[in-house]
């Protein structure tokens, strides 16, 4: 143990948090000059991922996070027989403006939130034999962290292991899990909702719960 540190906790061994891209100043600023280029055609959603990529593959301190990748999926799937019956250009004139805005409204709409992400086992600690760990976000808070899961920019947190953090949805876009006929669906909900709205005064509430290790109830 590092001179100064202090042993975790039984509940911060079970319990992470979400690091925003908005909580660090030098990172912020970067994807947001990238989310603020002028969007012009649908291939520029190709250049924004693979700028914010590779903006969020080192660390402030330098470290490297991953690999930088490069997308081409909005340059080649469109017009393609994987694009299915698609509609890519009204994505382009509803979904991607709004996408790119409600991204932008982090630092608002997460001010003074902290987002937990619960662990293996984060439902054992309740004293009860079945656990449950909940919190609630508002629909444009989902939209939110679903635009920035989009664009790479949340990144697995230190001390969360990669079986409670298996997937966001960049990979749907970008890398060896490209899958067009699933990816398509992601762009059509913020197609939707560019289209009607996002709802407001509205929350979810999201839950884990599970036993604790011992005889069936």
């Amino acid at each position: 143990m590092e001179v100064g540190s202090r042993p975790e906790s039984s509940s911060e061994a079970v319990l992470g948090r979400l690091a925003l891209p908005s909580e660090s100043p030098e990172q912020w600023a970067a994807i947001e000059q990238i989310l603020r280029q002028p969007l012009q055609s649908l291939g520029d959603m190709d250049d924004i991922l693979t700028k914010i990529n590779a903006a969020v593959a080192t660390t402030t301190s330098g470290q490297q996070q991953h690999m930088p990748r490069v997308c081409t999926f909005f340059k080649k799937v469109p017009g393609s027989a994987d694009a299915g019956t698609f509609d890519f250009d009204t994505f382009f004139a509803k979904g991607a403006p709004l996408m790119i805005a409600v991204a932008l409204e982090m630092p608002v709409l997460f001010e003074g939130v902290q987002v937990p992400i619960f662990k293996m086992r984060s439902t054992w600690t309740s004293t009860s034999t079945l656990g449950r760990q909940c919190f609630s976000l508002t629909r444009r808070q989902c939209a939110c962290l679903l635009a920035h899961s989009f664009f790479g920019s949340l990144q697995r947190p230190e001390g969360v292991l990669p079986n409670d953090w298996r997937f966001t949805v960049i990979d749907l876009f970008v890398g060896t899990a490209v899958s067009p006929n699933s990816a398509c669906t992601f762009p059509n909900y913020f197609t939707m909702l560019g289209k009607h709205g996002i709802p407001e005064n509205e929350h979810l509430t999201f839950e884990r719960r599970g036993y604790k290790k011992g005889p069936a109830p």
